[in-house]
């Protein structure tokens, strides 16, 4: 029963240390005194900037009264780590005066218990002497990264601008930069040396030289005020000697491209596996030039040599380049289309680019080597599948005439031929057979005719009626049965009993004795009627 006791007093001992331990973690509250200056003229205003961490009641500002007058007043709040905590600190910013000169103390100030720190100021009666900027305040420098280069070489140009106190209507360098080609890097990059203690400006521009010989570049000028304190403002004017560059010429024959570059690499890239291309097969060819220290304009233009059973079509060049602190690199692409056009070993010749290495001083020679390209004869599965692929007969032809150019022109020419023959005798039969077509649609409309009247109308109108169609084209089949109607209305032994069979008759064997093909008789009149005598 004495057990319980005693573990619950040695828990409540361990809560009471862990509060302690958080409110030992605890920031504990602060008030930091700054003054903007550490020097300045009777009658000036300097600002005072008070912070405050973790205030309960506000600070007293009686104790600066006495030694200066209070001007305008801001406030602000700002979040800061203080002992691995986040706090919020409080920021005032006060406008003072100070009443005497010398050396003026400012604080302590209280907050109930929170007592801050001091500041001085020296409050002066007179103005100091002019100062000005000396060499550790203020340096520019102008060089080149190489003194003798080649003409088209790469140089690297740097200006810098170093300062120690703040600038004021600074008037920046430009360089003057006739008789180079070039591009800026970078200009007016502002950096920090915290180390030094200086600020620093900086412009860096890549050049190259337009001649050989002798080429100056001027020196370039800095001007402005310089503020070393409230106080103390001086003029500076600095100027840097000129850039002396000794411009050597061509290391190559004249007429040759140069290439000056600090590295240069050929290389090409198919788009398709070359060891298995077959005859009508087309692939692309890309040839890359990438090179350090040059521009994009003066890689030359690489062309793809001919090669026996090979049809090559440039297809355009891509050039590009990107600029760094390090220098500038410079692309090329140079696009080819390839197509295979016979079944035999080719040889594409070796590409050569020469151009002159910067970093050693020596002439060199990028290659791509020649090569052995086996072209193959396309096998049944390919040209089906060229097939399955929707392609009309026209392009399978196209295909076709582009595998093997010789035999392609044969055929065409045989093509030609056999189209000009079919074309004289389809059109003659073509002909015939339309009238052919024409006549025998004629004499069924006739014998149509001709029946329906035999079978309705009676021997005189059907004698009537057979004589109009007798006169029409391909009507001289109906003439035995117009005499049967004829014979049977107006003849010495007129009988029409069965003048209706022999007209049928006479019909049927007009119908049989019809010649297709043959044409119809020329429209004619009858001289003499064929009715018999009365």
């Amino acid at each position: 029963m004495t057990r319980l006791p005693r573990i619950l007093f040695a828990a409540l001992l361990a809560l009471l240390g862990l509060c302690a331990a958080g409110h030992a973690d605890q920031p504990g509250p602060t008030i930091t005194l700054r003054l903007e200056s550490p020097e300045i003229l009777i009658g000036d205003t300097v600002i005072l900037e008070i912070e405050s961490v973790g205030l309960e009641q506000p600070i007293d500002l009686d104790p600066l009264r006495d030694i200066a007058q209070i001007g305008r007043e801001t406030y602000g709040t700002r979040i800061a780590v203080i002992g691995g905590k986040v706090v919020e600190v409080r920021l005032r910013r006060i406008e003072i005066v100070p009443r005497a000169s010398g050396v003026v103390i400012v604080g302590p100030l209280q907050a109930g218990d929170v007592t801050s720190n001091t500041a001085s100021v020296s409050v002066l009666t007179d103005r100091p002497a002019d100062w000005a900027p000396g060499p550790d305040d203020l340096a520019l420098t102008m060089t080149a990264s190489r003194a003798d280069p080649h003409v088209q070489e790469e140089v690297v140009l740097d200006i810098v601008l170093s300062h120690r106190y703040p600038m004021l209507a600074e008037t920046l360098p430009k360089p003057d930069l006739s008789g180079l080609d070039v591009l800026p890097v970078f200009e007016e990059r502002r950096t920090l040396d915290e180390k030094a203690g200086l600020r620093r400006i900086a412009w860096r521009y890549l050049v190259w030289p337009k001649r050989s010989g002798a080429l100056s570049i001027p020196g370039v000028t800095a001007s402005g005020d310089m503020q070393r304190s409230r106080l103390e403002r001086g003029k500076f004017s600095v100027t840097t000697p000129p850039v002396r560059l000794a411009v050597r010429p061509s290391a190559f024959p004249a007429g040759d491209w140069w290439l000056p570059a600090q590295s240069l690499s050929l290389t090409e890239e198919w788009s398709g596996g070359v060891t298995g291309i077959n005859a009508g097969d087309e692939l692309v060819r890309t040839i890359r030039v990438s090179a350090r220290g040059v521009r994009a304009v003066q890689i030359p233009d690489i062309a793809m040599p001919e090669a026996r059973a090979l049809a090559i079509t440039p297809l355009g060049a891509h050039r590009s380049q990107a600029v760094s602190p390090e220098g500038i690199t410079a692309q090329a692409e140079f696009r080819f289309r390839v197509r295979a056009l016979s079944p035999i070993p080719v040889f594409p010749d070796t590409i050569r680019l020469p151009w002159f290495d910067t970093t050693t001083g020596e002439a060199r020679e990028a290659i791509i080597p020649a090569r052995r390209i086996n072209i193959g004869i396309p096998d049944r599965e390919a040209l089906l599948q060229q097939a399955a692929q929707g392609r009309s007969a026209a392009e399978r032809l196209a295909q076709w005439l582009r595998l093997t150019t010789g035999p392609g022109l044969l055929a065409v020419a045989g093509l030609l031929l056999l189209a000009l023959a079919l074309g004289l005798g389809l059109g003659r039969t073509l002909v015939r057979l339309r009238s052919d077509w024409r006549h025998a649609r004629q004499r069924q409309r006739l014998l149509t005719a001709a029946r329906a009247t035999i079978r309705r109308d009676s021997p005189a109108a059907a004698t009537a009626r057979l004589d109009e169609l007798a006169r029409l084209p391909g009507g001289e089949m109906l003439q035995g049965t117009r005499l049967a109607a004829g014979e049977a209305a107006y003849g010495r032994n007129a009988s029409s009993v069965d003048w209706r069979a022999r007209a049928e008759a006479a019909l049927a064997a007009a119908e049989t004795d019809a010649v297709p093909g043959a044409g119809p008789n020329p429209r004619r009149e009858v001289s003499a009627s064929a009715l018999p005598q009365l």
